[in-house]
Protein backbone atom coordinates (compact mmCIF):
# COMPACT_ATOMS: atom_id res chain seq x y z
CA UNK A 1 0.00 0.00 0.00
CA UNK A 2 1.39 3.36 -0.76
CA UNK A 3 2.25 5.52 2.70
CA UNK A 4 -0.09 8.33 3.78
CA UNK A 5 0.98 11.32 5.36
CA UNK A 6 -1.36 13.94 7.02
CA UNK A 7 -0.43 17.42 7.93
CA UNK A 8 -2.80 19.61 9.89
CA UNK A 9 -2.47 23.65 9.14
CA UNK A 10 -4.27 26.55 10.85
CA UNK A 11 -7.58 27.32 9.44
CA UNK A 12 -5.85 30.29 6.92
CA UNK A 13 -4.73 30.44 4.06
CA UNK A 14 -1.81 28.07 3.17
CA UNK A 15 0.58 27.58 -0.03
CA UNK A 16 2.46 24.85 -0.95
CA UNK A 17 5.16 24.96 -3.49
CA UNK A 18 6.23 22.07 -5.38
CA UNK A 19 9.69 21.58 -6.96
CA UNK A 20 9.68 18.97 -9.57
CA UNK A 21 13.20 17.13 -10.06
CA UNK A 22 15.61 19.58 -8.87
CA UNK A 23 18.61 17.58 -10.24
CA UNK A 24 21.04 19.88 -8.36
CA UNK A 25 24.43 20.58 -9.36
CA UNK A 26 23.27 19.12 -12.58
CA UNK A 27 23.42 22.74 -14.46
CA UNK A 28 25.11 25.79 -12.78
CA UNK A 29 22.52 28.13 -14.10
CA UNK A 30 19.57 25.68 -13.38
CA UNK A 31 20.65 25.28 -9.68
CA UNK A 32 20.85 29.22 -9.31
CA UNK A 33 17.71 29.13 -10.27
CA UNK A 34 16.35 26.61 -8.03
CA UNK A 35 18.21 28.67 -4.94
CA UNK A 36 16.50 31.16 -5.89
CA UNK A 37 12.89 29.88 -6.29
CA UNK A 38 13.37 28.06 -2.53
CA UNK A 39 14.19 31.66 -1.25
CA UNK A 40 11.44 33.02 -2.66
CA UNK A 41 9.06 30.31 -1.42
CA UNK A 42 11.08 30.39 2.13
CA UNK A 43 9.90 34.46 2.24
CA UNK A 44 6.24 33.52 1.62
CA UNK A 45 6.27 31.09 4.08
CA UNK A 46 5.09 28.64 1.84
CA UNK A 47 5.40 24.64 2.76
CA UNK A 48 7.82 23.01 0.66
CA UNK A 49 7.50 19.71 -1.66
CA UNK A 50 10.71 18.52 -3.21
CA UNK A 51 10.02 15.59 -5.71
CA UNK A 52 12.51 12.84 -6.60
CA UNK A 53 15.87 13.27 -8.78
CA UNK A 54 16.86 15.65 -6.64
CA UNK A 55 20.51 14.71 -8.00
CA UNK A 56 21.93 12.94 -11.16
CA UNK A 57 23.76 10.57 -8.89
CA UNK A 58 25.60 8.91 -11.57
CA UNK A 59 28.52 7.50 -10.05
CA UNK A 60 31.39 5.27 -11.78
CA UNK A 61 29.80 1.68 -10.76
CA UNK A 62 26.50 2.64 -12.52
CA UNK A 63 27.18 1.00 -15.77
CA UNK A 64 24.19 2.34 -17.24
CA UNK A 65 24.47 6.06 -16.77
CA UNK A 66 28.39 6.28 -16.19
CA UNK A 67 30.31 8.65 -18.73
CA UNK A 68 34.27 8.18 -18.33
CA UNK A 69 36.31 11.76 -17.21
CA UNK A 70 33.01 13.60 -15.58
CA UNK A 71 33.24 11.32 -12.15
CA UNK A 72 35.90 11.56 -9.00
CA UNK A 73 36.95 8.04 -8.84
CA UNK A 74 39.32 8.81 -5.84
CA UNK A 75 36.58 10.04 -3.52
CA UNK A 76 35.59 7.05 -1.16
CA UNK A 77 32.08 7.37 -0.48
CA UNK A 78 30.98 9.15 -3.42
CA UNK A 79 27.21 8.60 -2.18
CA UNK A 80 27.58 9.96 1.38
CA UNK A 81 29.76 13.16 -0.31
CA UNK A 82 26.14 13.71 -2.80
CA UNK A 83 24.42 13.77 0.34
CA UNK A 84 26.61 16.05 2.40
CA UNK A 85 26.53 18.32 -0.41
CA UNK A 86 22.90 18.66 -1.02
CA UNK A 87 22.25 18.77 2.56
CA UNK A 88 24.49 22.12 2.62
CA UNK A 89 21.86 23.62 -0.55
CA UNK A 90 18.89 22.36 1.55
CA UNK A 91 19.79 23.49 4.99
CA UNK A 92 18.40 26.91 4.40
CA UNK A 93 15.22 26.06 3.34
CA UNK A 94 15.08 22.89 5.82
CA UNK A 95 12.17 24.28 8.17
CA UNK A 96 10.14 24.96 5.24
CA UNK A 97 10.55 21.32 3.77
CA UNK A 98 7.29 18.88 4.26
CA UNK A 99 7.97 15.76 1.93
CA UNK A 100 11.03 14.71 -0.14
CA UNK A 101 10.37 12.41 -2.93
CA UNK A 102 11.92 9.52 -4.47
CA UNK A 103 12.61 9.37 -8.43
CA UNK A 104 13.94 7.18 -10.91
CA UNK A 105 17.64 8.92 -10.29
CA UNK A 106 17.04 7.71 -6.61
CA UNK A 107 16.00 4.18 -7.89
CA UNK A 108 18.81 3.66 -9.76
CA UNK A 109 21.22 3.70 -6.69
CA UNK A 110 19.08 1.66 -4.79
CA UNK A 111 19.27 -0.88 -7.77
CA UNK A 112 22.60 -0.91 -8.44
CA UNK A 113 24.15 0.19 -4.94
CA UNK A 114 21.21 -1.26 -2.64
CA UNK A 115 21.52 1.88 -0.84
CA UNK A 116 18.83 4.58 -0.76
CA UNK A 117 19.90 8.65 -0.88
CA UNK A 118 16.73 10.24 -0.79
CA UNK A 119 16.38 8.09 2.91
CA UNK A 120 19.58 9.15 4.09
CA UNK A 121 19.37 12.96 2.51
CA UNK A 122 15.91 13.05 4.58
CA UNK A 123 17.59 11.49 7.71
CA UNK A 124 20.12 14.51 7.68
CA UNK A 125 17.97 17.01 7.09
CA UNK A 126 15.96 16.18 10.07
CA UNK A 127 18.70 16.09 11.89
CA UNK A 128 19.67 19.77 10.87
CA UNK A 129 15.62 20.60 10.90
CA UNK A 130 14.49 22.81 14.07
CA UNK A 131 13.12 19.94 16.90
CA UNK A 132 10.08 21.70 17.33
CA UNK A 133 8.78 20.78 14.24
CA UNK A 134 7.62 17.71 12.80
CA UNK A 135 9.90 15.24 10.56
CA UNK A 136 10.16 15.43 7.33
CA UNK A 137 8.22 12.71 5.46
CA UNK A 138 9.70 10.49 3.14
CA UNK A 139 7.22 9.90 0.37
CA UNK A 140 9.01 7.67 -1.73
CA UNK A 141 7.71 7.22 -5.04
CA UNK A 142 3.95 7.48 -4.70
CA UNK A 143 2.34 8.39 -1.73
CA UNK A 144 -0.74 9.59 -0.22
CA UNK A 145 -0.95 13.36 1.18
CA UNK A 146 -3.86 14.89 3.23
CA UNK A 147 -3.39 18.71 4.32
CA UNK A 148 -6.00 19.79 6.70
CA UNK A 149 -6.74 22.68 7.84
CA UNK A 150 -8.26 23.19 11.40
CA UNK A 151 -9.83 26.21 12.99
CA UNK A 152 -8.84 26.15 17.05
CA UNK A 153 -11.23 27.48 19.72
CA UNK A 154 -9.44 29.76 22.61
CA UNK A 155 -10.85 26.49 24.51
CA UNK A 156 -8.72 23.84 22.27
CA UNK A 157 -12.21 23.05 20.84
CA UNK A 158 -11.85 22.00 17.29
CA UNK A 159 -14.44 24.07 15.29
CA UNK A 160 -14.13 23.60 12.15
CA UNK A 161 -11.88 21.10 9.77
CA UNK A 162 -12.20 20.24 5.86
CA UNK A 163 -9.00 18.53 4.36
CA UNK A 164 -7.59 18.59 0.54
CA UNK A 165 -6.22 14.88 -0.50
CA UNK A 166 -3.64 14.63 -2.61
CA UNK A 167 -1.82 11.66 -4.55
CA UNK A 168 1.60 12.55 -5.55
CA UNK A 169 4.35 10.61 -7.85
CA UNK A 170 7.39 10.81 -9.39
CA UNK A 171 6.06 9.64 -12.77
CA UNK A 172 7.46 7.52 -15.61
CA UNK A 173 7.47 7.29 -19.12
CA UNK A 174 8.80 9.54 -21.67
CA UNK A 175 8.82 13.26 -22.16
CA UNK A 176 5.23 13.40 -23.66
CA UNK A 177 5.94 15.85 -26.43
CA UNK A 178 2.82 15.29 -28.02
CA UNK A 179 0.09 14.28 -25.72
CA UNK A 180 1.87 16.66 -22.76
CA UNK A 181 0.78 13.94 -19.97
CA UNK A 182 -2.73 13.60 -21.16
CA UNK A 183 -2.75 9.59 -21.67
CA UNK A 184 -0.91 9.90 -17.97
CA UNK A 185 -3.78 12.39 -16.20
CA UNK A 186 -6.12 9.53 -17.99
CA UNK A 187 -4.76 6.85 -16.35
CA UNK A 188 -4.54 8.18 -13.23
CA UNK A 189 -8.21 9.03 -13.26
CA UNK A 190 -8.89 5.61 -14.13
CA UNK A 191 -7.85 4.38 -11.06
CA UNK A 192 -7.19 7.14 -8.57
CA UNK A 193 -9.60 9.25 -6.95
CA UNK A 194 -7.93 12.22 -5.23
CA UNK A 195 -8.67 16.14 -5.64
CA UNK A 196 -5.38 16.67 -6.43
CA UNK A 197 -2.78 14.55 -8.58
CA UNK A 198 0.78 15.57 -9.42
CA UNK A 199 3.80 13.69 -11.28
CA UNK A 200 6.49 15.00 -12.43
CA UNK A 201 9.51 12.94 -14.75
CA UNK A 202 8.84 14.50 -17.74
CA UNK A 203 10.10 18.23 -16.85
CA UNK A 204 7.14 19.76 -18.68
CA UNK A 205 4.26 22.15 -17.00
CA UNK A 206 0.84 21.43 -17.11
CA UNK A 207 -2.38 22.32 -15.05
CA UNK A 208 -5.69 20.95 -15.96
CA UNK A 209 -8.77 21.38 -14.22
CA UNK A 210 -11.92 19.20 -14.53
CA UNK A 211 -15.10 19.53 -12.69
CA UNK A 212 -16.69 15.94 -11.30
CA UNK A 213 -20.30 15.65 -9.97
CA UNK A 214 -21.16 12.91 -7.50
CA UNK A 215 -24.42 12.59 -5.40
CA UNK A 216 -24.06 12.92 -1.66
CA UNK A 217 -25.33 10.46 1.31
CA UNK A 218 -28.10 12.80 1.29
CA UNK A 219 -28.89 13.15 -2.03
CA UNK A 220 -27.59 16.70 -2.83
CA UNK A 221 -25.77 16.60 -6.29
CA UNK A 222 -21.92 18.15 -5.15
CA UNK A 223 -19.94 19.38 -8.32
CA UNK A 224 -16.15 19.38 -7.09
CA UNK A 225 -12.75 20.10 -9.00
CA UNK A 226 -10.25 17.57 -9.67
CA UNK A 227 -6.40 19.02 -10.63
CA UNK A 228 -4.00 17.72 -12.36
CA UNK A 229 -1.00 19.04 -11.86
CA UNK A 230 2.77 18.43 -13.93
CA UNK A 231 5.77 19.64 -12.71
CA UNK A 232 8.60 21.44 -14.22
CA UNK A 233 12.35 20.47 -13.48
CA UNK A 234 15.59 22.06 -13.21
CA UNK A 235 17.75 20.22 -15.39
CA UNK A 236 18.44 22.71 -18.11
CA UNK A 237 17.30 24.29 -21.74
CA UNK A 238 18.14 22.69 -24.86
CA UNK A 239 21.62 23.94 -26.09
CA UNK A 240 20.94 25.80 -29.28
CA UNK A 241 24.75 26.03 -30.87
CA UNK A 242 28.33 25.07 -30.17
CA UNK A 243 30.73 27.62 -28.84
CA UNK A 244 34.51 27.36 -29.05
CA UNK A 245 35.17 26.34 -26.27
CA UNK A 246 32.87 23.65 -25.42
CA UNK A 247 31.58 22.56 -28.96
CA UNK A 248 28.05 21.04 -29.61
CA UNK A 249 26.33 19.62 -26.44
CA UNK A 250 24.85 16.70 -27.31
CA UNK A 251 21.02 17.36 -26.78
CA UNK A 252 18.60 14.25 -28.13
CA UNK A 253 15.26 16.14 -27.36
CA UNK A 254 16.51 19.09 -29.70
CA UNK A 255 17.72 17.07 -32.57
CA UNK A 256 14.36 14.94 -32.49
CA UNK A 257 11.87 17.90 -32.86
CA UNK A 258 11.06 17.45 -28.94
CA UNK A 259 10.11 20.29 -27.68
CA UNK A 260 11.90 22.48 -24.87
CA UNK A 261 12.18 21.69 -20.88
CA UNK A 262 10.38 23.63 -18.91
CA UNK A 263 11.75 24.82 -15.72
CA UNK A 264 10.29 26.16 -12.51
CA UNK A 265 7.93 25.48 -9.85
CA UNK A 266 4.09 24.98 -9.06
CA UNK A 267 2.26 27.08 -6.08
CA UNK A 268 -0.89 25.43 -4.40
CA UNK A 269 -2.94 28.04 -2.78
CA UNK A 270 -5.34 26.65 -0.23
CA UNK A 271 -8.24 29.32 0.69
CA UNK A 272 -10.74 28.22 3.52
CA UNK A 273 -14.02 29.49 2.56
CA UNK A 274 -16.77 30.14 5.18
CA UNK A 275 -20.19 28.49 4.07
CA UNK A 276 -23.58 29.49 5.66
CA UNK A 277 -26.52 27.78 6.72
CA UNK A 278 -27.49 26.53 3.26
CA UNK A 279 -27.01 23.19 2.70
CA UNK A 280 -25.40 24.02 -0.79
CA UNK A 281 -22.99 26.16 1.01
CA UNK A 282 -20.83 24.70 3.24
CA UNK A 283 -17.29 25.01 4.58
CA UNK A 284 -14.97 24.26 1.97
CA UNK A 285 -11.30 24.80 0.40
CA UNK A 286 -10.80 26.80 -2.58
CA UNK A 287 -7.67 25.49 -4.55
CA UNK A 288 -5.55 27.86 -6.85
CA UNK A 289 -2.77 26.34 -8.74
CA UNK A 290 0.05 29.36 -9.76
CA UNK A 291 2.50 28.53 -12.45
CA UNK A 292 6.44 29.82 -11.34
CA UNK A 293 8.09 28.86 -14.73
CA UNK A 294 10.90 29.94 -17.14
Amino acid sequence: MRPVYISEFPWEETAISFFGDPHIGHDPAMTELLAEDLRDAKSRGDHIVLWGDVADWIMPSDRKRFTSGKHNRQVDGIINQEVARIADFLEPFVDQIVIMKLGNHETAVIKNHHVDPMQMLASELNRRRSPELPPIFYGGYTCWWLVRLVSISSTGKRTRSKSVKMWLHHGGGGSAPVTRGAIDRARIYDAITADVSIIGHKHQSMHITTKHERLDDYGNVRREDRDFILLAGYSGWDHSAPDLQSGYMLNWSSETFYGLESTGYKRLVLKPIVGGGNSKNIDRIQRIVEAKSE
